[in-house]
């Protein structure tokens, strides 16, 4: 069965980003597929992603430190997951986790772009943070 987990991550004061949530699938590849998120995934509304490069599956349970003073990060919730659709610029999942419950949608604003549209509706309310 397919799985996710989102980690929120707690970047250095001196990031030239802000913190954010990394939001991961884990669909049978060597590594997760991987979208940094603004907000709570479970905001409905539309936020953008933005794609980054593919994590180890160690991820999936990882919590702490991350290595050349990159932050931590912790646990916000995990699941699993079923595909509705995947192509290159269009994922569609339905996330059953801790948190979250309901349809994942992620929509890539252009070709090669790294930016994707990503919404979240609940299927059931979501608990609070």
């Amino acid at each position: 069965m397919p799985r996710y987990v989102v980690l929120r991550h707690h970047l250095p004061e001196h990031a030239s980003r802000p913190s954010h949530w990394d939001l991961m699938f884990d669909l049978g590849d060597p590594t997760l597929p991987t979208w940094a998120l603004e907000r709570p995934p479970d905001d409905e509304l539309e936020q953008t992603a933005i794609r980054l490069a593919d994590h180890r599956l160690a991820y999936l349970t990882y919590e702490g430190p991350l290595t050349s003073d990159r932050g931590r990060v912790e646990g916000w919730d995990r699941g699993i997951c079923s595909v509705v659709s995947l192509s290159p610029s269009s994922w569609q999942l339905h996330l059953q986790g801790e948190r979250l419950s309901g349809a994942v949608s992620l929509m890539r604003s252009a070709p090669d772009s790294t930016e994707w549209a990503y919404s979240f509706i609940a299927t059931k309310p979501t608990r609070g943070a």
